[in-house]
């Protein structure tokens, strides 16, 4: 247990002097992820509550950027790890699916929307609480179509983003008409 307690000590030394820097530059929202390194599960939601106690607008992300990790995580543990960041004071939780968007979280290895996964997660987390990274216009135009024009969409390239809106508004063949 003090091997434990000093982890923890040594992680609030080096996150509130991480966070101030950040507040220095004007930063005003962090992402919490334990998607390429390991953090339990008290850790996370100490760090997110630091954060949010800085005054900085926490995001979280549910998931891991090595697809043979990523499959072994089930929807009851996405659901629950989701629930347990908001509870510590996240704002939303981003569902990671990185920038190929395929093989990862809701998307298949060929970047096909995983539709069951999709609908437990809106049911079990909340369809307002949770960012879908959807780097593809297929994904993105699913996700609009089946949960609304409003859907909280992340991982979006620069390029992309004013197609997306019309996606959003109905202005192209894949939503015109069906919003």
């Amino acid at each position: 247990m003090e091997a434990h307690c000093l982890r923890l000590h040594t992680y609030s030394v080096i996150i509130d002097e991480f966070f101030e820097y950040a507040h220095q530059i004007g930063l005003s929202s962090v992402e919490i992820s334990d998607g390429s390194i390991q953090i339990s599960r008290e850790e996370r939601s100490e760090i997110i509550r630091r954060c949010k106690n800085m005054g900085f607008e926490v995001f979280t992300e549910v998931g891991k950027k090595n697809p043979l990790e990523d499959a072994k995580l089930t929807i009851d543990y996405r659901i629950n790890e989701a629930k347990s960041d908001l509870d510590a004071g996240a704002t939303k939780v981003i569902i990671e699916a990185r920038e190929s968007g395929k093989g990862i979280g809701v998307y298949d290895k060929v970047g096909k929307v995983r539709e069951e996964m999709v609908r437990k997660l809106t049911e079990g987390i909340g369809l307002r609480n949770i960012m879908f990274e959807s780097p593809e216009k297929s994904q993105q135009a699913y996700l609009i179509l089946n949960l609304g024009h409003e859907v909280n969409l992340g991982n979006i390239k620069p390029e992309d983003v004013i197609p997306l809106e019309t996606l959003r508004r109905g202005l192209r063949g894949d939503t015109l008409g069906k919003l």
